[in-house]
């Protein structure tokens, strides 16, 4: 009996001639998610709902999701391998006592206004951008495939 090496050798040449996706933060991040902040402050503020601190783990647990559906191509609030919002905001560190998570796609070029148009016309979404009982945001925005991923994360951490 023979076997060939030559068919798992060609699979793993071509694996690693083919492109990794890389995970890239928009360019202007910093300040698309000034203007996002600024402006779902403004609609929390009519409403009479107390603005959102911007807090980099919920920061982290954004970028980890926006890479992991940028890279893998998908979007779902469940992670490639199963995770969950609560799951990514433990191993990001963060002691949720209650968290919202918004996800939006778009082929255009990453700006503050095609979140805001997206969510604020989805009831749901609009919903998770009001919560009165979050108090701090996350936000990614990733480009990957000519594609641009946005993760919103809202949360107000455990003993608050």
């Amino acid at each position: 009996m023979r076997f060939s090496l030559l068919p798992p050798l060609a699979v793993a040449l071509i694996a690693l001639a083919a492109p990794a996706i890389a995970c890239t933060a928009a360019s202007d991040r910093q300040q698309i998610r000034q203007e996002f902040a600024q402006w779902v402050n403004a609609l929390r503020t009519d409403r009479g709902l107390r603005p959102l601190a911007i807090n980099l783990t919920l920061d982290r647990a954004a970028r980890g999701h926006a890479c992991d559906m940028a890279k893998n191509a998908f979007m779902s609030h469940s992670g490639s391998n199963g995770s969950t919002l609560k799951t990514r905001l433990k191993r990001a560190g963060y002691g949720l006592k209650t968290a919202t998570e918004n996800l939006a796609t778009s082929s255009s070029a990453p700006n503050s206004a095609t979140p805001a148009r997206l969510w604020l016309n989805s009831p749901s979404h609009l919903v998770n951008l009001l919560n009165p009982d979050i108090t701090e945001m996350g936000l990614e925005i990733t480009v990957a495939r000519g594609k641009t991923y946005y993760v919103f994360v809202g949360g107000r951490p455990r003993g608050s």
